[in-house]
């Protein structure tokens, strides 16, 4: 499923679940960030390379409650609605 619209499709709708308040556990971001990892292992895997690194950046500095250097769930949220602003919804994927 490397790349493929099934694998944007699913994350894109893990991250609407987050976005829309349904799930902001620490279980459903690294879930995310292994979604990505498994399957957009390039950021050229992916259909905006701006979006993919600073997604990367973001998961990889996430912590809830924040801290020095790391997001705090507004920061992913922001990234998370940024994804979803320039992708668009899951039902919009091919």
């Amino acid at each position: 499923m490397q790349g493929s619209s099934d694998a944007l499709r699913f994350l894109l709708e893990l991250i609407g679940k987050f976005v829309s308040g349904e799930d902001r556990s620490l279980i459903l971001v690294n879930q995310i960030e292994s979604v990505l990892a498994v399957n957009f292992t390039e950021a050229s895997d992916f259909p905006d390379e701006q979006v993919y690194e600073d997604l990367v950046v973001a998961l990889s500095s996430y912590w809830p409650g924040g801290g020095d250097f790391l997001y705090d769930e507004e920061g992913i949220l922001r990234a998370f609605k940024e994804v979803l602003n320039t992708l668009g919804s899951p039902d919009r994927v091919n």
